[in-house]
């Protein structure tokens, strides 16, 4: 459970941080990631309706194959502050897309 509340959080703050990161001229790397889960947007503070296939299909690919994108964004505090989220807000878009991100890759990402 901890997992999937650690990868919801990191999820939600991706999604809103990229549009943030794209107006002020961010990491093109991590803003390429982000604007991929742009169709989420509508879905982090409330799953109804639950998030269709174009919000959970990028999800799903990006926690398999781009974690550190979602990690690089969950690690910086000023994010979840500057978008107004809160960890409450994140934890359930995951899960209703059926993601299961493994969160220990977070916690290698931010000590390197």
């Amino acid at each position: 459970m901890e997992i999937n509340k650690f990868l919801a959080v990191v999820v939600a703050v991706v999604v809103l941080y990229s549009v943030e990161a794209t107006a002020q001229g961010g990491n093109p790397q991590l803003t390429a990631c982000l604007q991929k889960l742009l169709p989420c947007q509508p879905y982090i503070h409330s799953l109804n309706p639950p998030p269709p296939p174009s919000c959970c299909g990028p999800m799903k690919e990006i926690v398999e194959k781009d974690a550190p994108c979602l990690c690089t964004a969950f690690n910086n505090p000023e994010v979840l502050k500057a978008l107004n989220l809160t960890k409450e807000n994140a934890l359930l878009l995951p899960k209703a897309c059926g993601v299961n991100p493994d969160v220990s890759l977070c916690s290698k990402i931010a000590s390197e």
